[in-house]
């Protein structure tokens, strides 16, 4: 897997984080985003202990902000010319009982879990079909096939991603 460029979203812990690092340990080069490049330090460590450091590429990107999407977009492009796997990761649990949480809390929750997803991946598809290849991987949950109580806001985000997801590897199963 040598010179295979990966994007990873959400990358300044948890599961964006681990990936990350066995993305370096198997040979691709990461190009590892999140919104505040400042908490780096766990990620930038953790990359350390396994020696893999010299292949990973920290760059800000705010999946719910248009104007940061296109200028990651430009960068990578600019930078790598191509991406080979990308991992929509970026994302958080909203929890509370439906009646206390308010629609702007559903809207942010949505615009990152969600809207993210759609724009980090309408950036980089063209790409990955000029090229005549690529991986595309949405983090979703076994919330996404499964409700609980008091996680509607995340719930009903990974079951959004649920659906587009199977509609995004229809459209693309001929490619």
């Amino acid at each position: 897997m040598n010179n295979k460029i990966a994007i990873v979203t959400g990358t300044s812990s948890g599961f964006g984080l681990i990936t990350t690092v066995e993305l370096l340990r198997i040979g691709f080069t990461v190009i590892a985003a999140m919104r505040n490049s400042g908490k780096s330090s766990s990620l930038l460590q953790e990359a350390s202990k396994h020696g893999v450091e010299s292949k990973i590429i920290v760059f800000e990107l705010d999946v719910t902000n248009e104007k940061s999407i296109l200028a990651f977009q430009t960068r990578v492009l600019d930078e790598f010319g191509r991406v080979d796997v990308l991992i929509n990761n970026a994302g958080y649990a909203g929890a509370g009982f439906v009646e206390e949480i308010s629609m702007d809390e559903y809207r942010k929750q949505f615009e990152t879990n969600v809207f993210g997803v759609f724009a980090v991946t309408k950036a980089f598809l063209p790409v990955m079909r000029k090229q005549k290849h690529g991986c595309i991987i949405n983090v979703s949950s076994i919330s996404g096939k499964v409700a609980f109580p008091g996680l509607s806001p995340y719930i009903a985000s990974k079951h959004a991603i649920e659906g587009w997801s199977e509609s995004l590897r229809l459209e693309m199963q001929p490619f």
